[in-house]
């Protein structure tokens, strides 16, 4: 059996086929290297078409809590919640459309990002708004990146001895985009994202954490629209708006103006201020994971993440932290009382994991009928 995973963001696109000896990748793209017009050209160069075909979906509101077959009802049920994630709904579900008509016959799942926080404790959902105007609407936290943080809790709960798996774990994926995620047990009790991708950490091109106040007063004194303002916290701001160097971190590390270093001491405190919390959240921690681009290609900015935090039994080694790239290692020390580990986010295996299961609970209520 091939799966064919689709993981479209909001401006690149993942092809990768999966088969049964391993994973080859047959493309990746950016929004300038390709259209959606070339797109089924692409898919039509494969020799045979895949045995099935899985998307990652960004946002499944409160109307997809699990992975589910796609059919014209989940793309216009996708459509209705678009203005959740207006930089993604609308592709995922183009590429959909395109799929099926490259390959009719294919079977297609959706595998959604929200789906890890959907069960989140209440207390870690709400916000504080009155009842007729949040959860009766569903203004709530979503929470994002679930397929990275479950990955990165599966690939770490792999390497632990039954008797030795720590309960409490707090991951982090550090990019373009940054969250963390409290985890127990394998379950999900906060996260840094909430109603929308922008909330919580300073990231690459958003804002993260803005008070509520400050956007009506930028509404008012700026003369800015409301779209205008989207753009501001969405795309002009976080390491890109602080430094007015770049979004890209290894640029900023590379650089030497002062406005580079702030925007990096800024980023850190963020990481360690909701590393903070979330101890709070799972009352102690016994691990602490990073992936993501800067999570997993930069010592230094690991570095400077958690060696201030010692105080809390946190000890970086020195030599695995620098030696550790782009691979799954442990980088703690061994007189540290936390587990600190970097683990590659690799989505796509999540996406394929749960278009297996989906299938093979398909095949089984097939033959119990």
């Amino acid at each position: 059996m091939s799966i064919l995973a689709v993981n479209v963001g909001s401006s690149s696109l993942r092809l990768s086929l999966f088969s049964e000896d391993g994973k080859v990748r047959i493309g990746s793209f950016h929004e300038s290297g390709f259209s959606c017009t070339e797109l089924p050209d692409f898919l039509k160069e494969m020799k045979e078409a895949p045995s099935l075909i899985v998307h990652r979906v960004v946002h499944g509101g409160t109307l997809f809590s699990s992975p589910c077959v796609v059919d014209e009802k989940t793309e216009a049920d996708l459509l209705s919640i678009g203005a959740l994630a207006p930089l993604h709904q609308k592709r995922a579900v183009s590429l959909m459309r395109m799929c099926r008509e490259t390959f009719p016959m294919v079977l297609q799942m959706a595998v959604f990002d929200t789906a890890f926080y959907h069960d989140l404790p209440e207390v870690a959902q709400h916000y504080g708004l009155p009842q007729n105007v949040g959860m009766a609407k569903s203004l709530r936290r979503f929470g994002f990146h679930g397929l990275a943080h479950e990955g990165m809790w599966k690939a770490f709960a792999q390497e632990k001895t039954p008797c030795k798996e720590p309960r409490r774990v707090i991951s982090l994926q550090l990019g373009s985009g940054c969250s963390g995620t409290a985890i127990k047990e394998g379950v999900a009790l906060d996260t840094s994202m909430g109603f929308t991708p922008m909330d919580g950490l300073l990231m690459g091109s958003r804002s993260g954490d803005v008070d509520a106040g400050l956007i009506f007063y930028l509404l008012r004194e700026s003369g800015l629209s409301a779209v205008e303002l989207e753009r501001l916290l969405n795309e002009k701001s976080g390491l890109l708006g602080v430094s007015e160097i770049s979004s890209d971190m290894k640029t900023l590390v590379d650089s030497k103006e002062e406005a580079a270093r702030f925007a990096i001491e800024l980023y850190c405190y963020r990481v360690r201020k909701l590393i903070g919390a979330y101890l709070s959240v799972l009352e102690g921690v016994d691990a602490i994971l990073i992936g993501g681009g800067v999570g997993e290609n930069a010592p230094s900015i690991r570095r400077k993440i958690f060696e201030p935090l010692s105080f809390c039994g946190v000890l970086l080694d020195g030599s695995a932290n620098e030696s550790t790239i782009s691979r799954m290692g442990r980088i703690d020390s061994m007189d540290s009382q936390v587990e600190v580990w970097v683990i590659p986010t690799e989505e796509d295996r999540r996406l394929v994991f749960h278009a297996r299961s989906l299938l093979e609970e398909r095949r089984r209520k097939t033959n119990i009928t």
